[in-house]
């Protein structure tokens, strides 16, 4: 995270982030600002915001292999990499960016 910017606790910016993509709630990613604010302690929605886009972006990132998509294994290698790339994320966020992926590369 930037140094201007308080850094959130990874619990907040994890179901930030599910929030955001509308992880478990819609059928494909999404991108729900509103719900990320509402979630936001008072006076830093923007910076929630810019850390959830941030995180995403560092997700979109990763180099993935072929072998990460390879077989239905794929999930589990997905979120390892995804883990490994951005450690202190909650289990919550790394589900939501590994379905965005796969959701990404299959459709």
């Amino acid at each position: 995270m930037n140094a201007d910017r308080e850094p959130f606790p990874p619990e907040t910016l994890g179901v930030a982030i599910a929030a955001f993509l509308g992880w478990k709630v819609d059928r494909r990613p999404g991108s729900h600002a509103d719900a990320v604010m509402r979630l936001a302690p008072e006076g830093h929605e923007q910076s929630l915001l810019s850390a959830v886009k941030e995180a995403i972006a560092r997700s979109d990132a990763v180099r993935l292999s072929d072998e990460v998509w390879a077989g239905t294994e794929y999930g589990n290698r997905l979120k390892a990499a995804l883990h490994a790339q951005q450690p202190d994320l909650t289990d919550e966020a790394v589900g939501a960016l590994a379905s965005r992926l796969a959701y990404l590369q299959f459709n």
